[in-house]
């Protein structure tokens, strides 16, 4: 029987206690989120803007302070600096984004008082899409002991998945795809 220096077990058992904390703590976090969005929902305020010419970014704007809303957007996608024309009057947040986005490749998704506005899904043809393959492996420290609950995500992506108390991990990811593992601890 091998003897495993206290050090180490003291130092897994740390990053164990640690996990569960973060764990714990995100579930308070995104509960508590959830009753104060819906406690939002019943007063929400009307959007007035009547405006010629005005650019996408500075609309986006008076919809933010008019509404209380905060906005993530992604810029590569949404042309801010396009100039518009908006006859809003007392619109609820959604037709006042449906307004301003008509004429752009974007779509938004409301989440409680946050407005996210991506680019809209582009289908791709079957065949020219990337063949899925499987990897699994195992995540280590320096020291070669197995690490768990590392995130291993496709680089660029929300595709990952968490590493299992054996520091083992496996996912289907597009081919020729790059891994980022991370760890707090």
């Amino acid at each position: 029987m091998e003897n495993i220096p206290y050090e180490k077990i003291r130092a897994t058992l740390f990053a164990h206690k640690k996990t569960l904390f973060i764990t714990g703590l995100c579930t308070v976090l995104i509960a508590g989120n959830g009753q104060s969005a819906f406690a939002a929902l019943p007063q929400e305020k009307k959007i007035t803007l009547n405006v010629r010419n005005i650019t996408v970014k500075d609309a986006i704007e008076t919809v933010k302070k008019q509404s209380g809303y905060s906005f993530f957007i992604d810029t590569k996608e949404v042309q801010l600096h396009k100039q518009i024309s908006v006859n809003l009057t007392g619109k609820s947040i959604s037709e006042a984004l449906d307004i301003i986005f008509s004429d752009q490749p974007v779509k938004y998704e409301i989440k409680g008082r946050h407005v996210i506005v991506t680019g809209k899904d582009v289908l791709v043809p079957r065949e020219n899409m990337a063949k899925d393959v499987r990897i699994s492996g195992v995540v280590k420290d320096e020291l070669g002991e197995p690490v768990s609950g590392a995130n291993v995500v496709v680089k660029g992506q929300v595709l990952g998945t968490i590493t299992d108390m054996d520091g083992r991990y496996s996912l289907n990811v597009p081919a020729k795809s790059v891994l980022v593992v991370t760890f707090i601890g």
